[in-house]
């Protein structure tokens, strides 16, 4: 994982590389992170739920998104350079992949190399794939 928040004359933390099992979702990659490295930038993120939608994050390391100037935090895939297509509760990125926490006001098409990890209300697990 990594992160630009370059613009607000802050140092862009050190990359995180971690090991996880196949599927894992990237808020659980996300509390791997944190858990890793107590002291690191992932360990200090906030996030709003929004139901059957998931978490998305509102501020990591102090810099917080700002509605009034449509300055958000976006999840991007490093491979195709795109949006991914959902948060960090259903994001699950590809082996060897770099996903990249970017504040910014750019919304992009999503054209990631993970997928979507949703379920429906039976709990069946379904798979939105990304191409």
């Amino acid at each position: 994982m990594e992160w630009n928040a370059s613009a607000l004359g802050k140092p862009i933390p050190a990359s995180y590389i971690t090991k996880v099992k196949n599927g894992t979702v990237l808020v659980d990659i996300l509390n791997k992170a944190a858990e890793d490295n107590k002291q690191g930038p992932f360990n200090k993120y906030d996030s709003t739920y929004h139901g059957g939608l998931g978490y998305s994050i509102t501020a990591m390391n102090g810099i917080k998104q700002d509605p009034a100037t449509n300055t958000y935090w976006k999840i991007f895939d490093e491979q195709t350079g795109k949006l991914t297509p959902c948060g960090v509760s259903s994001y699950v990125p590809v082996d060897n992949s770099v996903t990249i926490f970017r504040f910014t006001q750019i919304l992009a098409n999503s054209s990631a190399t993970g997928y979507c990890k949703l379920t429906n209300s039976s709990g069946q697990v379904l798979k939105i794939l990304c191409q």
